[in-house]
């Protein structure tokens, strides 16, 4: 089970996950490459300018 951190740093996006880091452009180029390398038990972050990470929740799969 990873940590996968996402942070924003002067204009560029950065991932950071153990000793993986890659810098994108744009959010959704970053939170995309996280979605193709995460693992199943895997968790994402968001990490703030001060340093306070908050989750990003998975999207809900309703039965039908």
């Amino acid at each position: 089970m990873a940590t996968w951190v996402v942070r924003e740093e002067g204009g560029s996006w950065t991932v950071r996950c153990g000793r993986v880091q890659e810098s994108f452009t744009g959010q959704d180029d970053a939170l995309d490459f996280v979605r193709r390398k995460k693992g199943a038990g895997d968790r994402v972050e968001v990490e703030e300018s001060d340093g306070y990470r908050v989750p990003l929740k998975p999207r809900k799969h309703w039965r039908s």
